[in-house]
């Protein structure tokens, strides 16, 4: 049997601002899942992720397809039930949990309570602190309206709409924004994120060598985040590469993508 190729990349993440007790600490990234399967029953994606250890997971959004006719979700959240096993979870929404909300809202507000009824904590617009003895970060889920994934007209977000939906960063704490599309990237560091974490792009669907991505979701070539680690200002973003596929399956070059970051502090 084909062992399905799932890569694997560990950034080391370190801050002045990362408190001592969250030195050495993992933190696993999963994007764009879209209810798809990396090895049987995800086996090959879940084994990955215990083989890392990671303290905590963070996904980026789009762990669910919105289709046509119908939205899926089973796959989902079988790996959701597999993560809470390994670490705590905490999930902000992409744009196509936002559009099943909108068009159907009991269909996601199921699914949203089937996930917390596993360990889930969701992300939408709100924040939480991770906390180790006396020491914490701040993770905020960004939950942005459709407008702003519009394929036809370009929507700008800015600093302050980002405060409008979450409210101010915390300058008291490491700040991670969890962001789902890299589009806004600098809007996020002014907004204060000391660390953006997203996906969306899938990776630019096809890669080709010495240029990246070719394409973004929202059908525009080239895509500037289209996958890695990008300084900006005071801030960084990480922008995965994403597990699955939608529509068109195609990945070429382009392989599932898992994120490891390994958090170095106190210093």
């Amino acid at each position: 049997m084909r062992r399905i190729a799932l890569r694997t990349v560990t950034y080391p993440v370190a801050s002045h601002r990362i408190p001592a007790g969250f030195d050495g600490i993992h933190i696993a990234v999963l994007a764009d899942l879209h209810n798809c399967r990396v090895g049987g029953d995800n086996r090959v994606l879940l084994d990955a992720v215990r083989e890392n250890r990671p303290d905590w997971i963070l996904l980026a959004g789009d762990m669910i397809t919105d289709g046509i006719r119908e939205v899926c979700c089973d796959e989902a959240l079988h790996v959701l039930r597999a993560l809470t096993e390994i670490a705590p979870v905490c999930y902000a929404p992409g744009n196509h949990e936002g559009r099943w909300q909108e068009a159907d809202p009991d269909g996601f507000a199921l699914y949203r309570s089937a996930a917390e009824e596993l360990g889930v904590l969701f992300l939408d617009n709100t924040s939480t602190f991770l906390r180790r003895g006396e020491d914490s970060l701040r993770v905020t889920g960004l939950s942005l309206p459709q407008r702003y994934y519009s394929k036809r007209k370009r929507v700008t977000a800015t600093a302050r709409d980002i405060r409008a939906l979450v409210g101010a960063a915390d300058s008291a704490h490491y700040q991670i924004l969890l962001a789902h599309t890299p589009a806004f990237a600098r809007a996020y560091s002014d907004w204060g994120a000391d660390l953006s974490l997203a996906g969306h792009y899938h990776g630019g669907v096809i890669r080709l060598p010495g240029l990246g991505g070719m394409i973004s979701t929202g059908f525009r070539p080239f895509p500037r985040y289209d996958r890695g680690r990008y300084r900006l200002g005071e801030g960084e973003l990480i922008v995965s590469a994403g597990l699955g596929a939608h529509t068109i399956p195609i990945r070429v070059n382009n392989p599932p993508e898992l994120v490891i970051l390994k958090l170095r502090g106190g210093r």
